[in-house]
């Protein structure tokens, strides 16, 4: 189930930005993409713990589809008229008798941090699944004890040197990192990092696109209102290969929209944790019973969201204010990316999520949630 859901969002993600973008262009004036580029690099043992090397580079190759966004929204000007579209890498991390090989599909959008008639710089930013060849068997494959599972996420940042050499052609020199896991969902998940150069071309077909000015008078959601969101994630137990528990988040906020393009958030998260009752439960040093809020967190929460259309950015810290299994306060992160439906104009309302929640450097789980702003 958490793959199919998964996979949908990521598809409608693609499926949606693509098409709201090309339905608002005049069919002759679209400024589509098409690029291509080879990576030379090397995947990194950033842990202790990751056992096999990588005695050979890491070699992939990437082919991209995009458009450059046409300025009839605000967000088009504030962020200069980013790029966005999909991207689909093929991965050789430097050792395929171990990690075979690796497939890639993602969204992205890339943002000008210069931009000059001949040459910009971008940073870009994309999430989405990932398929790999061979993962961790006891038997077969015992020394992979980085990747569990065949259908993983990934996420890639991109440092790009665009130079154009004609109207219709560019040369892209770049930096990235990429970065595969699958959220704790089954282990083993120390997950792959790679860093690699890139170099490759970009096709231009349209040489003039034509550009838009947004409308000033639209309004936006500019009070005080309460956010609630219910979710969803799922975390495999202690026993590798063994049983899958679900664990369920809860949250409320009061939330303020503080211009088109950033809103922040603040307020109460309460998550229970289905693995760790069932390992409580299972185990023969526990003398009392189990009660629920052993495994129930509660935590204060804050968080800004970058806004992109329907689109948003979601970066949160929170800090526990209870204890867990006699741990100490702890912080942690949870970022995603959050669609909002279009059912009212001009207002926000029902909208949906993905998230990855983290302890610092050590992802805990990808959690898949459904929310309503009042």
């Amino acid at each position: 189930m958490q793959k199919f859901f998964l996979l949908l969002f990521t598809v409608c993600s693609i499926t949606n930005m693509a098409l709201a973008q090309l339905s608002n262009r005049d069919k002759t004036t679209r400024d589509i993409i098409f690029s291509g580029s080879f990576h030379y690099g090397k995947s990194l043992k950033h842990t202790p713990k990751f056992q096999p090397d990588f005695p050979n580079n890491t070699i992939a190759a990437e082919f991209n589809v995009g458009v450059n966004v046409n300025g009839k929204q605000h967000w088009h000007h504030r962020y200069r008229f980013p790029e966005i579209g999909g991207a689909f890498i093929y991965m050789d991390y430097g050792n395929t008798e171990i990690f075979g090989r690796g497939m890639a599909l993602f969204p992205y959008i890339s943002f000008p941090v210069v931009s000059l008639p001949r040459y910009k710089f971008q940073i870009r930013f994309g999430s989405g699944l990932a398929l790999l060849s061979k993962t961790y068997d006891v038997i077969n494959n015992p020394t992979n004890n980085v990747i569990g599972a065949r259908l993983n996420s990934t996420t890639q940042f991109k440092f790009i040197n665009n130079i154009k050499l004609s109207e219709k052609w560019s040369m892209l020199a770049a930096l990235s990192f990429i970065h595969f896991s699958n959220g704790n969902v089954q282990k083993p998940n120390l997950g792959i990092n790679a860093v690699t150069g890139n170099i490759g071309l970009q096709y231009h077909p349209n040489d003039n696109p034509r550009t838009y000015e947004a409308d000033s008078a639209k309004p936006y959601f500019k009070r005080f209102h309460a956010v609630v969101k219910t979710a969803i994630a799922i975390n495999e137990g202690q026993v590798v290969g063994g049983s899958k528990f679900p664990i369920y988040i809860a949250m409320a906020t009061v939330a303020k929209q503080t211009s088109r393009f950033n809103k922040v958030q603040l307020g109460l998260e309460y998550e229970f944790r289905g693995d760790r009752y069932a390992a409580l439960q299972s185990s023969i040093d526990r003398q009392s019973a189990v009660s629920r809020m052993d495994v129930s967190r509660f935590a204060i929460v804050a968080g800004n969201e970058l806004l992109f259309g329907n689109f948003g950015l979601s970066l949160n810290a929170g800090v526990y204010v209870n204890k867990f299994e006699s741990k100490p306060f702890i912080l942690y992160t949870k970022n995603g990316i959050v669609y909002y439906l279009p059912i009212q104009k001009n207002k926000p309302s029902l909208f949906m999520g993905i998230f990855l929640k983290s302890h610092f450097a050590i992802a805990d789980y990808f959690e898949y949630g459904l929310g309503y702003v009042f």
